[in-house]
C-alpha cells in the first residue's frame, strides 16, 4: 500500500510520528521518531527523538503513520540511457 500525503497550505508546519525510522548517515534504525515538516516548502525543518512513546492518538494536525512506511525525497532517478543514440 503507498500512503500519499498532501499537506495544505493553512498550517506552516506539520509533525509527523512514527515508530522507525532509518537513518541513513548513521546507517542504523532509530526508535520512537516524529518528522516536522514546513508545508510551505515541503522540507524536513527538524527530527525529532521521541523519549516517551505517544498517546493512542495524536493531537490535530499532527499524521499519525506509526505502522507505516515514510520515504522522504523519493525520487524516481531511473534514466533510458541507450534509448538515443550518442556521437
Amino acid at each position: 500500500m503507498i500512503l500519499l500525503i498532501t499537506l495544505s497550505q493553512t498550517m506552516a508546519r506539520r509533525t509527523i510520528h512514527k515508530d522507525v525510522l532509518f537513518d541513513l548517515k548513521l546507517k542504523h534504525f532509530i526508535n520512537n521518531v516524529s518528522i516536522t515538516v514546513d508545508e510551505s516548502t515541503g522540507l524536513i525543518t527538524d527530527v525529532i527523538r521521541r523519549a516517551e512513546l505517544l498517546p493512542q492518538s495524536v493531537p490535530h494536525p499532527d499524521i499519525d503513520l506509526r505502522g507505516k512506511v515514510v520515504f522522504p525525497g523519493f525520487v524516481d532517478a531511473h534514466t533510458h540511457i541507450f534509448l538515443h543514440g550518442y556521437e
